[in-house]
């Protein structure tokens, strides 16, 4: 399935909640903030969980991926991808 504009199955988030997350965090952390992830992915040690928001503008939406590795229970990386091109 795929989305040729934005659609309201994208939550909207504001850029200091995603940058909020922090090396370091738990899995108990990440929920909290940004709730149950859409897909998750293992490999032994390290879990992947993906996000997909909306970044709301003046002129502009922005629907965001965000990926959050984990290893050993705790924040390692956190991968934020911008893609524009929706208008209000």
């Amino acid at each position: 399935m795929g989305f040729s504009s934005c659609s309201s199955l994208f939550y909207d988030a504001k850029v200091d909640v995603l940058n909020s997350i922090q090396k370091g965090m738990s899995r108990q952390e990440v929920t909290k903030i940004l709730g149950t992830p859409e897909y998750r992915r293992f490999d032994r040690d390290i879990e992947e969980w993906e996000y997909s928001r909306v970044l709301s503008g003046k002129s502009n939406i922005t629907r965001t991926q965000i990926v959050v590795t984990f290893e050993g229970g705790r924040v390692v990386l956190r991968r934020t991808t911008y893609v524009a091109g929706c208008s209000q």
